[in-house]
């Protein structure tokens, strides 16, 4: 399976970067808008949600579907939208 890019782009407004680093968390998320920028270290639900915050993009936008399943490659799952357990 081919990983997916490690950024998100939407020119002038969001970039959302994905690095691997040698020391510290794996990975950290570096999410950039105009005059914000913020890293978030971990690939667990809190560091999703975190990201989806600083980005500040709604689902219900053509961007923030583009950014959730660009975050779903990288093993995102969305709250409530897992297949029930019988």
């Amino acid at each position: 399976m081919e990983k997916p890019p490690a950024e998100f782009v939407r020119h002038g407004s969001l970039i959302v970067r994905r690095l691997n680093v040698r020391e510290g968390p794996a990975p950290v998320w570096i999410v950039w808008r105009p005059d914000v920028a913020q890293g978030v270290g971990g690939d667990d639900a809190e560091a999703f949600s975190k990201i989806l915050k600083l980005c500040r993009w709604p689902a219900s936008t053509p961007t923030g579907q583009a950014l959730r399943e660009w975050l779903a490659a990288w093993g995102y799952e969305r709250p409530g939208k897992n297949e029930p357990t019988v």
